[in-house]
């Protein structure tokens, strides 16, 4: 018999990868129209983003048609294999706007962090996430990653880089900028900052009512990075 958290969890996450790819092919398809590579760039963020949590949305999803969970290794890397994508779109995003000749150097730095965590995801990961118990079916795999491995300290330097990158720039941008555009750096700081918070609480609390709330912080965040890039 499934429990409370199974539902909270469950339909939390798949909210979000439901809604992080309506947000971005919405974007897309404006940006088609509108020929704004910006926009089209954060649309596929947006889906990357929201694809954070496609595996607990798919591990939901098999409890209730088969009764089973989906198998930890495959759920762990559909969780994680969509964070270097989504956050080397973002500090594109952050570059663009706020350093855009450096831009492409910032790319390359990230990316190069990014393809080390993809490889240590695929190739080591019992030793990038802690042991853990099998729900038989009741609850949704409950993940996290072993503290003193090189995926969780680059997983948090990626999330420092948008908070300080991106979230701090946009805001002193802000304060340099009058009228219409420093409102578009508002709602940009917000959305960065939703990111980042979302992003720890995620990490951090154990399944329950508080994650549920938490976990709207990632659509929230979609929401005012699309108002303040348009």
């Amino acid at each position: 018999m499934v429990t409370t958290n199974f539902w909270l969890t469950g339909l939390s996450a798949l909210f979000v990868v439901i809604f992080g790819i309506i947000v971005g092919l919405f974007a897309i398809i404006k940006s088609i129209k509108t020929k704004q590579k910006l926009l089209r760039n954060f649309g596929i963020m947006a889906i990357f983003m929201g694809l954070l949590l496609l595996g607990p949305a798919t591990d939901f999803l098999f409890v209730l048609l088969t009764g089973s969970n989906i198998d930890f290794f495959l759920y762990v890397r559909l969780s994680y294999m969509w964070v270097v994508p989504g956050i080397v779109f973002m500090m594109w995003i952050g570059g663009e706007l706020l350093a855009p000749r450096a831009k492409w150097y910032i790319v390359g730095v990230f990316t190069v962090i990014g393809l080390i965590f993809m490889y240590l995801l695929f190739f080591d990961t019992l030793n990038s996430f802690k042991p853990y118990e099998n729900p038989m079916g009741e609850d949704v795999i409950d993940s996290s990653f072993n503290t003193g491995a090189l995926p969780f300290i680059i997983i948090v330097v990626l999330i420092l880089s948008v908070l300080l990158f991106d979230g701090i720039g946009s805001l002193r941008k802000a304060k340099q900028l009058t009228g219409e555009l420093r409102k578009k750096f508002i709602y940009l700081t917000i959305g960065f900052f939703l990111f980042t918070i979302a992003a720890v609480m995620d990490a951090l609390l154990e399944p329950g009512i508080v994650l549920f709330v938490a976990r709207f912080g990632f659509m929230a965040d979609n929401i005012f990075l699309y108002i303040g890039i348009k």
